[in-house]
């Protein structure tokens, strides 16, 4: 299992209109703690044990009261070994080489114009709180690890009970759309191994692949989110199916598939009482393993019944399946998986398969998709 907690960037700024960019900006690549002169908290920092991989400040050089603040932010244990990157509102003429020095008085390992792009900005200060790794690995990295502790609170449910922890779940949606906008599907679903656990490693492909399609169909950033968060939580049911059925290599009996089919309806009803109300999400896990003619379970839909994004996330679920290489069998290639796809006929909307062909395959390879 990769390590999930990757610390955070502390930003220092004396105007939260100013911060509130420079976070979002930051955000893609770390997690980003907005402190400054006014709300300062002498203990910021130590909470929960996480570490401070670094300081960015946004704050006017030649205003005494912010620099002073400054000074006693970085007095905190949790920031003394972190780098200070300093972004500099003046870098011309005699102010900004004012402003350069006393940087550098208090410690700025780098200095940057506040002009900089928002991507140049974050792939500095990646550069400097994680040197071997580029700004898209670190999208990437963060995407898995966020998204891994999605999973992780949704299994959690699965073992304990209780409600499930919504806000780790949805504070992973994002960094998936991240990750396959800054670093693309196939380096995606080729990192998903790093975890050991099949159930893990299924629900992360499906998310990436929801996340493709999503935007390739151009869904509102709202519908995006929904659709990925149902992703991740499709199939928290497989928690409760015995291990033994899950990873048998070969044919399921009639008495194992009849258990292998109750894992849509456990994981439903798991959702239910562990708070979730969106319908989305539900009826994913629910019915995404209907098919258009009928032959497909719990509930036997048919057509109309199985709602659109539910149809659409089957593809992806069948997909994933598919390429998906486990000890009893070997992955399809994306060409033969979609080989398959469309084999099946009526059982699945074509034109879905085609839109997820769209944001898998080169044009090369996708024909007339």
């Amino acid at each position: 299992m990769i390590e999930t907690k990757e610390g955070y960037i502390l930003l220092v700024t004396d105007r939260l209109d100013r911060g509130e960019a420079v976070a979002e900006a930051l955000g893609i690549a770390m997690d980003v703690r907005v402190t400054g002169p006014d709300f300062y908290n002498q203990d910021h920092g130590d909470l929960s044990g996480d570490v401070c991989k670094g300081v960015v400040t946004d704050i006017a050089f030649n205003r005494e009261a912010s620099v002073k603040s400054l000074r006693q932010i970085l007095r905190n244990k949790a920031m003394r070994e972190a780098p200070l990157m300093s972004m500099l509102r003046k870098v011309d003429g005699s102010e900004g080489e004012n402003n350069f020095m006393r940087a550098k008085a208090v410690g700025a390992k780098i200095c940057l114009s506040a002009a900089t792009p928002p991507r140049k900005l974050a792939a500095a200060v990646v550069n400097t709180t994680h040197p071997d790794q580029s700004i898209v690995d670190r999208i990437v990295n963060r995407g898995l690890a966020k998204s891994g502790l999605a999973v992780g609170a949704i299994l959690k449910v699965v073992d304990a009970g209780g409600a499930i922890d919504l806000p780790t779940v949805d504070a992973g949606v994002d960094p998936v759309i991240n990750a396959i906008r800054h670093g693309g599907l196939a380096r995606w679903l080729d990192s998903v191994w790093v975890h050991d656990d099949t159930t893990y490693q299924h629900s992360l492909q499906v998310a990436g692949l929801a996340a493709a399609v999503a935007m390739n169909l151009h869904f509102p950033k709202a519908d995006q989110q929904r659709f990925i968060r149902a992703a991740l939580m499709h199939d928290l049911g497989k928690g409760r199916i015995p291990l033994k059925i899950l990873n048998k290599p070969g044919k399921l009996d009639d008495g194992e598939w009849a258990v292998m089919r109750t894992h849509a309806k456990i994981g439903h009803d798991i959702l239910v009482r562990g708070g979730v109300t969106d319908e989305l999400t539900l009826n994913t896990a629910l019915h995404h393993h209907e098919m258009l003619d009928g032959t497909g379970y719990p509930d036997r839909l048919r057509g109309d019944g199985i709602a659109d994004p539910v149809r659409l996330m089957t593809i992806c679920d069948i997909y994933a399946a598919l390429i998906e290489k486990r000890p009893y069998k070997d992955a399809k290639s994306p060409e033969d998986a979609f080989g398959i796809l469309y084999s099946m006929g009526d059982k699945l909307e074509r034109s879905m398969v085609n839109a997820l062909a769209r944001a898998v395959l080169k044009p090369e390879e996708r024909g007339a998709a």
